[in-house]
């Protein structure tokens, strides 16, 4: 009997060009696979005596199925909005860091008027909030360079930037992360859904074989989500 080491050992083995993602609701696909594998196993007899073919797909069926329905759970839950606090809390932090260094960067260009500097700053208030965070910090760290004398000069706290810097960092890693993790869990579910698909299509075909005489035993054997 196939095993849990087995079954994700063989999900590997799909080159990424071979997965295919389910074309249909998955909880009513592991049902279907649920009930075939019961079918199966009550004619295994008669489907191994099948010299035609891969008679262990028998055992792999409800493996195959359970394997899909945990995949898909595992999916789930990396699909869902992100509660990582580092992003969270950290955009929080970021958007009072943001509103501090603008406001220092305001008042040197009213001060010293340097060319092109309100505008600048302008620029950067337009930004929609936190969609726009990190994309502000990088603008306006090329700000504070470029008038780092001027800031000086009036006492401006470049700590306020460095911690900006770094705070907006570690939430970019967070964020690639979070995506890899679901890219990982999409993946996994896909690889899942296609060797259920293909180990649940060889026991049907083979079951509509063996019973293609049988019209009460072959129905058994057809697709019940057509």
């Amino acid at each position: 009997m196939p095993d849990k080491e087995q079954y994700e050992a063989k999900l590997k083995t799909y080159a990424a060009e071979d997965i295919k993602p389910p074309l249909r609701r998955v909880s009513a696909r592991v049902l279907e696979g649920q009930r075939m594998a019961t079918v199966a196993q009550r004619d295994r007899d008669a489907l191994v005596a099948c010299t035609c073919w891969d008679a262990s797909m028998i055992d792999w069926l409800p493996i195959a199925a359970e394997g899909l329905s945990e995949k898909e759970a595992a999916w789930q839950v990396a699909a869902r909005p992100s509660g990582d606090p580092t992003i969270i809390d950290g955009a929080t932090r970021l958007e009072q860091l943001r509103a501090k260094i603008l406001a220092d960067l305001d008042y040197v260009a009213r001060r010293f008027q340097p060319a092109g500097l309100a505008a600048s700053v302008s620029h950067v208030r337009e930004g929609s909030g936190r969609p726009d965070l990190l994309q502000d910090i990088v603008e306006v760290k090329e700000l504070w360079d470029t008038n780092a004398d001027l800031l000086k000069e009036v006492n401006a706290e470049r700590g306020l930037l460095d911690e900006a810097v770094k705070l907006a960092a570690e939430i970019r890693a967070a964020i690639a992360a979070q995506g890899g993790k679901r890219a990982d869990a999409k993946r996994e579910r896909d690889a899942a859904s296609t060797f259920f698909e293909s180990v649940y299509r060889e026991v049907r075909l083979t079951g509509a074989f063996v019973f293609r005489h049988d019209a009460e035993r072959l129905a058994d054997y057809r697709d019940q989500q057509g």
